[in-house]
């Protein structure tokens, strides 16, 4: 990884890996400073030319939300909290794939309107905004075109600062969209993994508005090989946000991971995308109150839900291994509910027992052990399978279950040991503690803990709930939201927002 305080890393090779890769990441800390960036480094006449198309660069930013889970931050010291309705990321589907960009841009044209065009390290770029959509939707489900090819603008992390990177064979060239409306202030620097700690200072990219959010483009000193890990910084006239991000392997497993997007593998390639390997970011920061210290995180980042980043009401963060877990594929509620064989004949039984009057038992997968064991495989209830991968990056997991009269909650906790767990009803985007709910049964299986309780009412009852967590050393909280029910399936969760490595008994209590 790149060390802030030395020069980049040699270059990394051009070599491609046949592996899988778990990719992106989480915020876990948010000890909120001043930070500052200036140019440097002779970079004369790699300046981007931008015009961006009349049309376009006028008009009202489009707020917008997400379909994927959501990271959220913890903070370490106190600060000045972005008290707002979510202003999240763009909806922008299908994520892109680095091993099959850089190719033909026709497609891309047929499909979209071009809303930008300049020159950067002397070739022609323009950018795309998809058929019908406006704001950074449109754009991130539309692309780049530089020298002729066509590059995806979708990484599919729940941030929103949104970046790539181009492997040119010569200076790297970096692009990007701020979901924020108005123009935006865009600060890069070397990284480091599970850091929001800037390293080395990068050119300032040129940032334009487009659809009535920031674009911005711009080259960096050295090859895309030569870069492990990006601190990106903006500031838009509202909030600020961080995105710390590794590439081409590096932080591989300390992220989220996104199970449909197996072109973020390998190495970097030339002509291609450098392949997006790990992310974690805070956002909706008060304007220039950055993070200065360890964040990280690993979970998965396909499936339902919204939410976004709170920042400071003085809660203290714990320096403990991150447990979250890196289960896929992630549950789909409208399956769940089905026959149980296709869980109990791969999975090992590792727990049972009764809630409700209806007998369950829970599932580990074979070959695997704690927490990423028990998600991926599953709980057995009445007969009926269910999934336990919601799969937001979070060490405390909760599903709700509508079977019978009354709700049933079931959950891991990530952290070693016996947890204390803590139910609430709760106003979905917040971390009210509202009316308490009984407590469920833990224990101890395969190190972490599972709970498993019935509610007062049925499941249709709760739109949301807060799942509050300590286990020994340590402290988790989880807002989740629910969505319609049907009988004995899983209730869709619509919204999660999370703050995890706490110190033992200190929750968040304002969003």
């Amino acid at each position: 990884m790149d060390n802030p305080d030395t020069a980049p890393t040699p270059p990394r090779s051009h070599e491609r890996r046949g592996r899988i890769l778990f990719l992106l990441g989480t915020t876990i800390f948010a000890s909120l400073v001043g930070f500052g960036v200036s140019r440097i480094g002779d970079n004369s006449g790699s300046d981007p030319n931008l015009k961006v198309t009349a049309a376009a660069s006028v008009g009202p930013g489009v707020t917008t939300t997400t379909s994927s889970p959501s990271a959220s931050a913890s903070s370490s010291s106190p600060s000045a909290s972005a008290s707002v309705g979510y202003d999240g990321p763009a909806t922008c589907a299908p994520t892109t794939n680095a091993a099959t960009s850089g190719g033909s841009p026709q497609e891309l044209m047929s499909s979209a309107s071009e809303v930008a065009s300049g020159t950067i390290e002397g070739q022609p770029w323009s950018l795309w905004s998809s058929h019908g959509q406006t704001g950074a939707a449109g754009i991130e489900d539309g692309g780049l075109v530089f020298d002729g090819q066509e590059y995806g603008l979708c990484p599919g992390y729940p941030n929103p600062s949104e970046s790539e990177m181009i492997d040119t064979s010569g200076d790297a060239i970096i692009y990007g969209v701020v979901d924020y409306p108005g123009p935006a202030t865009v600060q890069i620097a070397t990284g480091s993994l599970n850091s929001f700690t800037a390293g080395a200072v990068l050119p300032s990219p040129q940032v334009s508005v487009v659809n009535g959010v920031s674009f911005y483009i711009g080259t960096l000193p050295q090859p895309a090989c030569s870069y492990s890990y990006f601190e990106i910084n903006t500031t838009s006239p509202s909030y600020s946000t961080e995105h710390n991000i590794g590439f081409g392997e590096s932080g591989v497993g300390q992220g989220y991971s996104i199970t449909n997007n197996p072109g973020n593998v390998g190495a970097c390639v030339t002509g291609k995308l450098d392949p997006l390997s790990y992310s974690e970011g805070i956002w909706q920061i008060p304007p220039g109150q950055f993070q200065d210290t360890a964040g990280g995180g690993a979970g998965n980042g396909a499936g339902n839900g919204a939410g976004n980043a709170a920042s400071g009401s003085g809660a203290s963060s714990v320096n403990v291994p991150n447990d979250s877990s890196n289960c896929s594929p992630t549950t789909d509620p409208s399956s769940s509910g089905g026959p149980a064989g296709a869980l109990t004949t791969t999975g090992t039984e590792v727990a049972n027992g009764t809630v409700q009057g209806l007998a369950w038992s829970l599932w580990s997968a074979q070959g695997q052990s704690g927490a990423d064991g028990i998600e991926n495989g599953g709980l057995v209830l009445d007969g009926r399978a269910y999934g336990l991968c919601p799969g937001y990056p979070n060490p405390a997991e909760l599903q709700l279950i509508d079977v019978g009269p009354n709700g049933i909650v079931a959950g891991i906790v990530g952290y070693p040991g016996l947890a204390k767990v803590s139910l609430s009803e709760s106003s979905t985007g917040t971390f009210d503690v509202g009316q308490a709910l009984p407590s469920p049964s833990v224990q101890v299986v395969d190190g972490v803990s599972f709970f498993i309780g019935n509610l007062p009412e049925s499941a249709c009852d709760y739109p949301s709930l807060e799942l509050n967590t300590t286990s020994p050393g340590v402290s988790a909280e989880h807002n989740l939201g629910f969505g319609t029910c049907v009988a004995n399936e899983l209730v869709p969760i619509t919204a999660s927002q999370g703050i995890w490595q706490l110190s033992p008994g200190q929750f968040e209590s304002n969003f």
